[in-house]
């Protein structure tokens, strides 16, 4: 799901999905690598290995924070935000490609 918001004129979007840790292991970081596409599936904006953010509250407000405050164990499912400040105008309005590069378990 993407949702892009207006703030003081600077437009925001967020990224949310559910992650959920099919190991054997406790998960305490995981880096994401995202990539928006245009109309023609062609690559228009590739972001930086971001750490991924976890929702850990809903009511009144969403509040996010690093994985590693709230590690998912093993078989748990746990929502998740990505915000972006910019995104290209020629994004397609698709999900975009996400990849976890990295992770850290204990």
């Amino acid at each position: 799901m993407s949702t892009a918001a207006n703030f003081a004129g600077q437009e925001v979007t967020y990224i949310e999905g559910k992650i959920t840790n099919n190991g054997s292991k406790t998960v305490t970081n995981a880096l994401m690598q995202i990539i928006f596409r245009d109309s023609l599936g062609q690559i228009v904006q590739k972001e930086p290995a971001q750490r991924l953010m976890v929702i850990t509250t809903r009511e009144p407000y969403i509040d996010t924070a690093p994985l590693g405050s709230a590690p998912l164990k093993p078989g748990q499912t746990r929502e998740f935000r990505q915000t972006f400040e910019h995104v290209s105008a020629d994004w397609n309005r698709q999900l975009p490609e996400i990849t976890i590069v990295k992770s850290s378990t204990k």
